[in-house]
């Protein structure tokens, strides 16, 4: 007699013979595609828009994607064209230097009608000009930008105080209350001149959001248009904001979740998530950052730096040991081609890539949903998370 075959083997004969085939793009094409749909503002920001020009102070309290970094460039923008001397200042260096580039700001910059910098740059700039700048440690601790560069430029305001017609700031959630009336006494008229601040309270991780302390008038932006939409279903597991946030994009893939636990395994995926990004999904090295959940001087990641198949991670804003070189925005240099931006989710706020590659996620960091939320949004088409089970 002639055995039959189990409904298993059946199947897998099939299988064999006639095998299911799933064609899938390739990552590269899926951010060609992604990039189609981020090309035109949202009715809501071009409301918004509108409404401030007729509203000389206020503050936007937008979600992340919301595109407030791009809404105060183009603020800035008008109110120099307009005439106004203006200041453009947010705090992280990395957002500052993305803005100084910005092409539409080009000509206001050269003309000497907008200076864009961080917070602690402009302290830099204006306490060197009233020569009350206190020279710079060799390594910059967080004492010399908390309270170091403040204080000199408060010293500095008798002199440089009382000159600027208008103020833009963006990362309004990462500024000391000081800070901001150290930066409103820079206006001609500090309580009547013209100030938009650009917040999110739910990024705020270096100190409470103090925004509201200056009274101003408050305009929603709820709409997430940068994260495709399973990547916004994710980050906004983390969000403990008040705004309502929609996602505009319903494009994208599921992000990647891989386990790894410790600095040899994380290491390890780190290297086989960039091989696979480059050499099997042909995503170019200029659109992915790794972001860690720590400073580089405490990350295994950056330590590594270099792996097989041509991939080089890459920060031109610290040194080998990932302490912090005291650069201003305009003196970091540019990245090299073929290299891979790494940096600390901190610092990385404001600023996106097609795709980014979370790492050293820490399950005891008190920090560890707004951490989530702020890097999971930096990612525009495509997320990896490389985190303990």
């Amino acid at each position: 007699g002639v055995n039959r075959l189990s409904d298993h083997q059946v199947e897998v004969a099939c299988d064999v013979i006639e095998p299911e085939v799933v064609l899938r793009a390739l990552l590269r094409s899926d951010i060609e595609e992604g990039e189609r749909e981020l090309r035109a503002p949202t009715q809501m920001q071009l409301s918004v828009l509108r409404t401030l020009q007729g509203k000389p102070r206020a503050y936007i309290l937008g979600c992340a994607g919301a595109g407030k970094s791009l809404l105060a460039i183009e603020k800035a923008r008008r109110l120099a064209a307009d005439g106004f001397d203006t200041v453009l200042a947010c705090f992280n260096q990395p957002l500052a230097r993305a803005f100084a580039r910005t092409p539409a700001l080009q000509p206001h910059i050269e003309s000497g009608r907008l200076v864009v910098g961080t917070f602690h740059d402009l302290c830099r700039r204006l306490a060197t000009e009233a020569g009350t700048l206190p020279p710079q440690p060799a390594h910059p601790d967080r004492e010399w930008f908390d309270t170091g560069l403040p204080g000199a430029l408060e010293r500095a305001l008798p002199t440089v105080g009382g000159r600027v017609q208008a103020l833009v700031i963006d990362e309004g959630q990462d500024f000391d209350e000081l800070w901001l009336m150290l930066l409103e006494q820079l206006l001609v008229d500090p309580k009547r001149g013209v100030l938009y601040v650009f917040h999110d309270p739910a990024q705020a991780i270096y100190r409470p959001d103090a925004v509201a302390t200056l009274g101003l008038e408050e305009y929603p932006l709820p709409d997430n248009c940068r994260n495709a939409r399973p990547i916004h279903d994710l980050a906004y597991r983390f969000y403990d904001g008040t705004l309502p946030a929609e996602a505009v994009r319903e494009d994208g893939r599921e992000p990647l979740i891989v386990d790894a636990e410790g600095p040899v395994a994380t290491v390890d995926a780190v290297r086989g998530a960039l091989h696979d990004l480059v050499h099997v999904e042909k995503v170019d090295r200029a659109q992915i950052v790794v972001l860690t959940g720590v400073s580089l001087e405490h990350s295994a990641t950056w330590r590594q730096r270099r792996f097989k198949g041509d991939l080089v991670l890459w920060n031109g804003g610290v040194d080998d040991a990932g302490r912090s070189r005291g650069l201003a925005a305009d003196q970091v240099p540019d990245q090299p081609p073929g290299t891979i931006l790494c940096e600390s989710i901190y610092r990385f706020k404001g600023l996106e890539r097609d795709v980014v590659v979370l790492v050293e996620i820490r399950p005891d960091d008190e920090r560890l949903e707004r951490l989530m939320y702020v890097g999971a949004t930096r990612a525009k088409h495509h997320l990896v998370v490389i985190a303990p089970p």
